[in-house]
Order: C-alpha cells, then structure tokens, then sequence
C-alpha cells in the first residue's frame, strides 16, 4: 500500500506539468488541485465547499468563496506572476475575511491565494473589528521545491489520516514561525499580553526572562516579539511531552492548566519538567481560559504524531527559528547536525559508553538527545535492564544552559529520547537540565561567627538575597527538597493575595505567620539552630517578593542557579558540546564583560600588555577553559565543535598552546569543506586533561556535500569523505616591520547616523548659505537598531566638516568615494581637539554645531547601552585618544582595510584645497580623519606613502597573512596589524627597489582615477577584482619586487611564499 508521501511523489511531476499549461481556466485549475488533495491525503469531498456565499455589513459587499477546507479559504487565479491577478485574489480574501469576522469573530480563518503552482498564505489583520490587512505568512512554489518540503507544506494544512513520524522540518512547516497555526496563535498572545503587561508579577517574569537573554546575547533584547515566541514555543513542547507520556492511555484529558502548572507531570513522577518558569504568564487568573482555549487546537492537532518512532532532535528547527535573528547573524546560537553529533559522541564513548558526560551549553539538546539514544542502544546490546539504563542516564547525562528556552526544549528532548525506558521509573525523577550560567556560579561566602560555608544568591530585587549552607548545595536531592517546601509555601501566599485582590476578607498578617510556622515544621529534621535560622531567614526574604508583587518564581531559579555547584565537586568525564560562538565585543553587559576579562587574564589567553585583543577574542575559548577548570575530572576528556579561527588567529595564539588548564589536544575534525553546516568555517577539537600538547596532532579532514543538513551519521557517511591528515599551527613569525607601531587603527566613529552625513540637495544652491549648510544622516549608512532608525537633519558651520573612508570604500591604489562627516573638534596645529559637551561649541561662537550636537547628546543618551552609559559620546567617539592622536598637518594617510577578503590599500592626500563633491557644489574639509575600518600611518614623504601603498596592494603580502586571517560566510576577513608582522623595511630613498615600486605605484593610482569612472559596477569585491585584472602587469612587477625586498629582510620568506 502507498504512502502518503509515495503518493505524492509519484503524483506531483504529472499535476506540475498540467497546470503549468497556462491556457488552463480558473476551474481546470481547481479541479486539478482537489483531484490532488483528494487522492493523497484523503481529503473528502464533504470537506470541501465551494462558491460559499459571503456578505459583509461593514464593507457592504456580498460574494462567493472559490473553496474553503476547515478554516481555509481557497481564492484561485489564472496566474499569480500577474500582480493584478495577485491583487485581485487579496482584495477577495480581505472580503471573506470580513464577513467571515462579522458572522463569528472567535473563530480565526486563513486564506490561500493560489494558481495551482504558486501558493501564498494570509492572515487578516483587524483593527476596530475590521479587516484592515492582510500579512503574508507563507508561500510555496510547487515548481521549484523539493517533494520532502511540499509534502510538509501541504501536511501542515490538509492533514493525512495517518499517524506520521515527526521530523524537525515537518514540525517546523506545521507549527514553526512561518505556519499558519503560529500566526493566529502570535496575534492572541500578542493581545493577551496586552492586558496583563503591566501586573508587576508578569513584569517580574519578562524581566528575568530579559536578563538571562541579556548574558546569551549580549544585550538586553526589549522585544515583545520574541518573549512571545519563546512563550509559544514553551507551551508548544510542554503539550508534546504530555503527549507523548500519555501515549498509551485511550482518553485524553484536554485540560491545559493542570499541563502547563506541571501537575499532570508531577502526578506521572516528572518532578521538574514544567516549573512555574517565565512564560506560566499565560496562566495569570485573568486570562488563563482565553490561553486555553488558544492552545487546546494546539493539543489535538499533535496527535497526528507517531511519537515513539522519533530518532533526531526534531525540535531544533523550531528552537533555531526562535533565536534571536540578528545573533544568529553574529553566530551566538548555532545547532549541531545530528551526524556530527553523532561522530563526536562516537568519538568520545565508543570506548567506554558508562562515562559520565555534561553539556554545559546544550542548546536543544542535540548532544543530550544522541548521548541518550547511544547509551540506550549500548546497553541494551549489552544485556542491562530497562531501570538500570534510566537510573544510569538520569545519573550521568547532565546539561546546562543560559537561555530559558533553550533548557526547556533541552528537557523535552531529554525526555523524548528516553523513549520506552521512561516507563521503567521507580518513583519520582528528576530532568538533569538546568537554566544555569555554567561559567558564572554563585560565589561561595564565609559566615566567619558560626564558620559556616554559605553560597549567596542574589535576587535583584529589593536588595535580596538567599543564602544556602553548602551542606545543602552539595546534596542535589536535600536542596530540591528544600526548595520545593519554599515554593510550595510561597505558592499559598500567592493564593491568598490573589483572593484578598478579589475583595475575600483574608488576614495576611496572620496567613505569613502561620505558613513560616508550617514551613519551620516541615524542616524539622534540620537540627543545628544556625541553619535553620537561615532557611527561616530564606523562607522569609521568599515572602517579601511575593508581597511586593515580585512572583514565586524565585524557587525556580534558585533550583537551577544552584545545579552547577555539586557538579564542580563531582566532576565528570566527558565534557562535550557546542559552546556560544560570539566574540566578547558582542558582550555589551558591562558587569558581565569584566567577568570575562578578568577569567581572560587567569587562564592567559591574552596578556594584560594586549588588552587591546579582547575584543576579538572567541567567547568559546574561554568558556572551554572554564569548564574543564570547574568540571572535568583528571584524564576526562572534553569534545567541543568550535570556529576554525581559533586554530589560525593570532589573537588565540595562547589558547592553542591549552596551557592553561593543562590539556593535551589528541584529536581535531576539519569540517570546513561539508556543506550544508554553519555559516563560518568550523572544527571538533578532543582533548585530555592533564600533560602537554605536542604537534603536530592526528586531524579527520572531512567533505562533502550533504542531502540536507540535519541527517544521521549514516546517511551522512553516503555522501562524505574521512581523510586522516595532520594538524600544526601555522608559523610565519618573521622579523617583524618597524612599520608595526607607526600604524594605527582609526577612530570609531559610530553611531554612523550621528556623524555621517549628505549636504541636503537645496542647500547647495546659489544664493544658499555655504558656511552652514543643511545636511541630513545619510541614508546609506550601514548602522543597527535601534540607530537605524535615527536621523539628524540640521544646519551646522562648515568648520566642523572632515572626510573619512570605511574598509568597503578602498580599493586597490584609490577609494570608490570619500564621504563626509561632522565632527565636534576644532584643529590646532594640526592636532584635532574634541569638544567635552555642546556648551563648549556655544561658547567659541558656533551656536548651529551647539544646536546639531547637543541634539547628538540627547539621543546618545536615550539609547546607549548598559556599557555606554557612564560615557559621553565624546569620550566614545575619542576612545583611546583615536581622534585626536591624528595628525591634520601630514601630507599623505596611508590606509589600509582593516577586515577583508583581501588586502587593498591606497594613499590619501591631505590639504587646504581637499573637498567633498556633490553634484553641484564642492564643499571645503577641514582634514580627514581615519575611520576605524581602516589602519592608518601618517607622512609628509610622498615617495614613502606611494612604497607602503604598494607593498600593502602586493598579492605576495596578501597571500603571506592567509593563514592566520580568521574566516566568514564569504572566506578570510579579518586583517588588522598582521601585514605588519612581515618584514616590511622603512621606506629608503636611495635603495632602487623602493625607488621603482614608488614610481609602480603612481602608475598604478593615476590608472585607478581614470578606470574608476569606466567601471559600472557597485560591488567593492567587483570592483576591485575588476581593478587588479586591469593593473595585472604593473601588481606582477611589484610582487616580484616586494618578495626581493622580503627575503633581503628574512631568509625564511621563501619558505612561506612556497607554502602560502
């Protein structure tokens, strides 16, 4: 008998090539498409309606509806690549949607426009009970898609009668951000929120929520949008497990409260699955039928799942969705494919599969799910009973994470891969994933009266705190139990407030005192007075949030905070895992950031003299030294899937040498050539705790390129090859340039819109005022929120114009185009001064500057961040003294990219006569100030400018710096000071190779100003491909002098030209 899915496959190709008969009408083009839903997923022809009749009051139209399926409406147009018949279908569904609103409001509807091919799916957004849009939420091009992603996509709307095994990308289609089902469910959080936002209690929850996230990303997040995500997603999988311990009863019960409270899991001996965690909001008293009514659709339609026959990390896509977007650009979350996953643990266990193994950034829990499914499957080989598989896993597998959606989705999974053992449980479990900073642990204090060792827990809130004796953090079992009897007490508090809220005559004064006597009989069995002075002590600081609002859910966080500390006394054996992939500039939490530097500085990955790389520095190098320090016993081994820059940036020198804590590298894959993976070049690195790293190291090299990137290992080992090779950090150390430190990074002037500016067209007009000119933020600034949406336009004197370049404005010998700022500095002897506040513009008679930046100050100080707000925005723009250390009375800057592909240099002439030129006026600059993209030396000696500018341009320098520049999407970046590290000499004017490669040089800038106006394209990489094929003669004689030039300075550069 045919699957759904064979039955699609075999049916598509000859509905495809019907309907792109385009001389089809509208009903051919129906009738093939319900012919085709029919016979695959069984949809009967009772289920479809057609021509249904519509009437709205409100628009006063009447109509009929081409089919509707459910709570779909089908519009049907000839061909939707014809906007107007676009148009037309979405003019239609706004109609049905109206009157659709009008006749029931509850229910929600989508609406499918469709040409048989192309399928686009609305929702209404109404306003005023009125249909005043529609948001598109999905499409699909069954011409150009995949079986697997159509099947999906159709199964998501015209469900099979069939149970179906869930994978991630069918979960992702049906109930991702994308789905229907989510953006219906969107709109009713989004609504409910509003109603409840500002309760102090919910406030409580968001807040925690935003400062979990502020560590994971860097930053506080302040949206909306994405709590409601990550509370839709909660509630999502909190429904999936229920149904999948159920599985086996014949009634379900569809009451979601006692699901999402964790009553139902508690009664199933599930202690800490659902906790009253950050996103319970949606139980608040006053909206908790309205939530239920929202997820109840949610509970049946997962029952089309076949639950038992999962085998990867199906939730992963949908976790992946929920992340933050703009840190995934910046790489902060990441999943790990199955297969590679699956090679790690191999890796690690194959030798001994009863290790203990913790991932203290789990992620979903991609290494927790296959770390599971591995033992399950080795120990039942081996004979072992069902219950002492489970008490080993529960015992053994252990993970941690940062983020609250991340560690419950890790629980789930958790969950999910025990599969039929769970049912082996002897009495109540608990989940071993915890919501912890694995870096960052509470601090241990001494009591010095009573000599008793405490660990200190800080709330935030009203200056709290809980201390815990660690006799107590040490026994896991002892401290939930703890835990459990305050929130059980706290939780009655919160009762019996919410009840006097409600006008019941409720003595609190008396309920308090009464439930600290409960609380102080239920700890009976603590005998020393001190300690249980302060569990009293505890119990009592727990009632005071509660009173003012702050929520119980303090007992949830200290359940988790605290998880990491037994751990550190334990150890274990296997640390693996994917740690965050940011870099510490990411970090913007001041607090937090010193942390880092300061654990930076113990393990030695950077010296206190090169602070200036911290910036730089990967945050995986040293949360892998932190939690081997914290958690790997001696001999234990330790798996991380890391950016393969950590091998070759020189900013990661020390980390390499794994000195500090001693570990010796055994082991590194080289998956930079597998696609589809991560967007950056990435490696596993094996290590051992304990003796010396000695190179060169064994390294699996493996490519290939894969179906689809979340496939197990056997179907990945089809299309990959395993290639053992060797591994050894590269070594160009050569004599390093005098050039070194006369090269200095540029300032940073950002926020751009502030800065960077365009004269506003009218302003440049005769009869106009040219001293102060309108100007205006220029628009192709590239600048993020919340600057982006930012922009000054005002008149402002025209002494405070400057010209600067970023990296994408050089190209080889010239810049694509100079653009100009505003900048609050005056110039004395060519040294810039910059202004300490607007006052100081007001005063020395520039009243227009005062008024542009005084506007600057106001918005810098709305939105910096927790970092900026002890600092002005002169102290910001200056940072390091950048500005004003630049020399105005130089000649020549010499600039070169600071992050590339590839190495482009060129000269900037400075001078009275430098100006910035519009259309129809060239505005006079006042000197031009190095951007921090670029690095900059400053001369008065124009043949020295024009020998470095084409040293810097030489391919023989660029390919030297290959090896140790990191790498992105797009191949190597980052360049700064490591051209300088080559032994490039000072200029000599009486040497003749430096005397042809300055008159090379000259040639190559004058054909660089003329080619410039010949070339069409506007892609820096394009253009600069472009200019270097058009000098290819002149870059060929100046590599073949610089390589001389080289080796008189070093007689090892042969050797690294041949390797490079």
């Amino acid at each position: 008998m045919e699957s759904v899915y064979e039955k699609l496959e075999n049916m598509l190709p000859e509905y495809v090539d019907r309907i792109k008969n385009r001389t089809n009408t509208e009903d051919k083009i129906v009738h093939e498409f319900t012919y085709l839903i029919q016979k695959v997923f069984d949809v009967g022809p009772e289920e479809l309606d057609f021509q249904t009749p519509v009437k709205s009051k409100v628009l006063q139209v009447r109509g009929r509806m081409d089919a509707v399926f459910k709570n779909i409406i089908l519009e049907f147009k000839k061909d939707l690549n014809d906007e107007r018949a676009l148009n037309t279908a979405k003019e239609e569904l706004e109609k049905y949607f109206q009157s659709l609103y009008e006749k029931n409001p509850k229910t929600k509807h989508i609406g499918i426009a469709t040409d048989g091919l192309y399928f686009k799916v609305y929702q209404p957004i109404i306003e005023n009970n009125k249909v005043s849009k529609l948001g598109l939420i999905n499409e699909i091009n069954l011409d150009t898609s995949t079986t697997e992603i159509i099947f999906n996509w159709f199964d998501s709307y015209f469900f099979a009668s069939v149970n179906i095994v869930p994978t991630s990308e069918h979960l992702k289609q049906t109930f991702g951000l994308n789905s229907a089902t989510y953006s219906v469910v969107r709109q009713e959080l989004l609504k409910l929120f509003d109603e409840v936002k500002d309760n102090r209690r919910i406030k409580i929850k968001y807040d925690n929520w935003s400062k979990f996230l502020e560590i994971v990303y860097g930053d506080k997040p302040n949206e909306i949008n994405l709590f409601i995500a990550h509370t839709y997603l909660s509630t999502f999988v909190k429904l999936l497990v229920y149904l999948k311990l159920t599985s086996k009863n014949q009634i379900k019960n569809y009451d979601i409260p006692p699901i999402l409270y964790g009553n139902v899991f508690s009664q199933l001996g599930i202690r800490n699955f659902v906790e009253d965690d950050f996103f319970t909001w949606i139980m608040f008293i006053s909206i908790r039928k309205q939530s239920s009514k929202i997820f109840e659709p949610i509970l049946r339609e997962l029952q089309m799942y076949d639950l038992d026959q999962m085998d990867e990390d199906v939730l992963k896509e949908l976790y992946q969705e929920m992340v933050k977007p703009d840190i995934r650009k910046q790489l902060g979350e990441f999943y790990t494919p199955d297969w590679l996953a699956e090679q790690t643990i191999d890796e690690v266990l194959s030798r001994d599969p009863k290790k203990s193994v913790l991932d203290p950034s789990c992620g979903s829990g991609t290494f927790l799910f296959k770390t599971i499914l591995y033992k399950i499957k080795k120990f039942k080989d081996e004979g072992m009973k069902d219950s002492e598989i489970l008490s080993h896993i529960l015992e053994n597998v252990m993970g941690f994470d940062i983020h609250p959606l991340a560690a419950l989705i890790a629980k789930t999974n958790y969950l999910l891969a025990l599969k039929g053992i769970i049912n082996a449980r002897r009495g109540s479990i608990t989940i071993p994933v915890y919501l912890s900073d694995s870096i960052k642990i509470p601090e241990k204090k001494i009591e010095i009266i009573n000599s008793i060792l405490l660990f200190e827990f800080s709330t935030d809130v009203l200056n709290t705190k809980f201390l815990f004796p660690k006799i107590f953090v040490d026994d896991i079992k002892k401290m939930d139990e703890l835990i459990e009897k305050m929130k059980e007490h706290g939780q009655e508090l919160e009762e019996k407030i919410d009840l006097k809220k409600e006008k019941k005559y409720i003595d609190l004064v008396e309920v308090e005192k009464n439930l600290k006597q409960s609380f102080e009989k239920s700890i009976f069995n603590i005998k020393d007075t001190i300690v249980k002075k302060i569990m009293l002590d505890n119990i009592q600081t727990l009632f005071d949030l509660i009173k003012e609002d702050s929520d119980s859910i303090w007992p949830y966080i200290l359940r988790n905070m605290y998880k990491p500390i037994p751990i550190t006394e334990k150890k274990v054996d296997v640390i693996i895992g994917n740690p965050p992939w940011l870099t510490m500039q990411g970090m913007k939490n001041e607090s937090y950031q010193n942390f880092l530097k300061n654990k930076t500085f113990y393990f030695n990955l950077i010296e206190k003299k090169d602070t200036h790389q911290f910036p730089h520095l990967e945050l995986a190098t040293l949360f892998f030294c932190i939690t081997v320090d914290l958690y790997l016993k001696n001999s234990g081994e330790i798996a991380f899937v890391l950016p393969k820059a950590i091998l070759v940036s020189s900013h990661h020198k020390n980390f390499i040498k794994f000195d500090n804590p001693k570990m010796n590298l055994v082991k590194i894959y080289d998956v930079e050539k597998v696609t589809p993976l991560f967007q950056i070049p990435t490696c596993v690195i094996f290590c051992k705790r304990g003796g010396d790293t000695k190179y060169p190291v064994n390294q699996l090299t493996i490519s290939g390129k894969l179906p689809e990137t979340n496939c197990g290992i056997k179907k990945a080992k089809k299309h990959l090859t395993f290639e053992n090779t060797k591994y050894e950090p590269v070594d160009i150390s050569t004599k390093q340039s005098p050039y070194f430190e006369k090269f200095d990074q540029g300032a940073t002037i950002v926020p751009r819109n502030l800065f960077f500016v365009i004269p506003e067209i009218n302003s440049m007009e005769l009869g106009s005022n040219f001293e102060s000119p309108l100007v205006e933020s220029n628009p192709k600034n590239s600048t993020k929120p919340p600057w982006s949406k930012v922009t000054i336009k005002q008149e402002i004197e025209s002494n405070f114009f400057f010209g600067t370049v970023l990296g994408s404005d050089i190209i080889p010998f010239g810049i694509r185009q100079l653009r100009l700022i505003v900048l609050p500095i005056t110039i004395k002897d060519g040294k810039p001064n910059i202004s300490n506040d607007y006052s100081d513009l007001q005063k020395n008679g520039y009243p227009k500057a005062a008024r542009y930046f005084e506007k600057v100050e106001q918005l810098w100080n709305k939105y910096k961040t927790e970092k900026q707000k002890n600092t002005s925005i002169y102290k910001w723009i200056n940072f390091r003294n950048k500005i004003s250390t630049q020399n105005l009375n130089k000649k020549f800057k010499i600039l070169y990219v600071a992050s590339s592909t590839y190495l482009a240099a060129c000269v900037i002439e400075q001078g009275n006569d430098s100006k910035y030129k519009t259309n129809s006026r060239n505005i006079p600059l006042n000197g031009f100030i190095a951007e921090s993209k670029t690095y900059n030396f400053e001369t008065d000696n124009k043949d020295e400018a024009d020998y470095l500018c084409a040293i810097l341009n030489s391919k023989v320098i660029d390919n030297l710096i290959k090896p140790l520049q990191t790498r992105g999407l797009w191949g190597p970046r980052d360049i700064h000071k490591r051209p300088l590290t080559l032994p490039i000499p000072l200029f000599n004017s009486k040497d003749k190779e430096h005397e042809k490669i300055c008159e090379l040089s000259q040639i190559c800038q004058n054909k660089v100003s003329t080619y410039l106006d010949q070339i069409k394209m506007d892609g820096v990489g394009f253009i600069r491909t472009e200019i270097r094929k058009k000098l290819k003669n002149e870059l060929e004689e100046i590599d073949i002098i610089v390589k001389q030039i080289l080796i008189k300075e070093d007689p090892k550069i042969p050797k690294l030209i041949d390797n490079s």
